[in-house]
């Protein structure tokens, strides 16, 4: 078995949280909408205190929070337009990374934002659902506006 199928039965055993995220479909990026929700997909998961890479999976279905069925995705646009994407449009580069993967028999994408505590990352500009200045994070398994008591974690971390 390779590393990176050793590494996603252990992502896919675990069940969607402040630092997994599973998605049936491949993002699209046609609007600013869904741009903007790509984009804070990431600053979620970058803004969030952890004490290991954070995981984004593309191509599985779930079920209260847990991977019902692994269904693979044929769409793998090619990594440095989700890079510059989400580049162009924070006030500072995100360190992430993107890959296809090979699954038993399917191809799974995989968004892994390693941790970097330099600090917080947020919106440049208003953009899609994006607002300039707010800290986005992760709260348990979905992504929010980032209260005081969670900017303070976040600054702490």
């Amino acid at each position: 078995m390779s590393e990176d199928t050793d590494l996603l039965n252990q992502i896919l055993a675990r069940m969607e949280s402040d630092n997994v995220d599973f998605k049936r479909d491949q993002y699209h990026l046609e609007s600013d909408q869904q741009k903007s929700a790509f984009v804070k997909d990431i600053l979620c998961m970058a803004n969030t205190p952890r004490s290991g890479s954070a995981y984004i999976v593309i191509g599985a279905s779930t079920k209260n929070g847990s991977v019902e069925n692994v269904v693979g995705s044929q769409e793998h646009p090619d990594p440095a337009d989700f890079q510059n994407l989400v580049n162009g449009n924070t006030d500072r580069a995100v360190n992430f990374s993107c890959r296809r993967i090979r699954y038993f028999g399917v191809d799974l994408g995989l968004f892994e934002v390693p941790v970097d505590r330099s600090i917080t990352v947020m919106a440049r500009r208003n953009f899609g659902n994006l607002r300039k200045g707010v800290i986005y994070t992760r709260r348990n398994a979905q992504n929010a506006e980032a209260d005081a008591h969670e900017i303070q974690r976040i600054t702490d971390w």
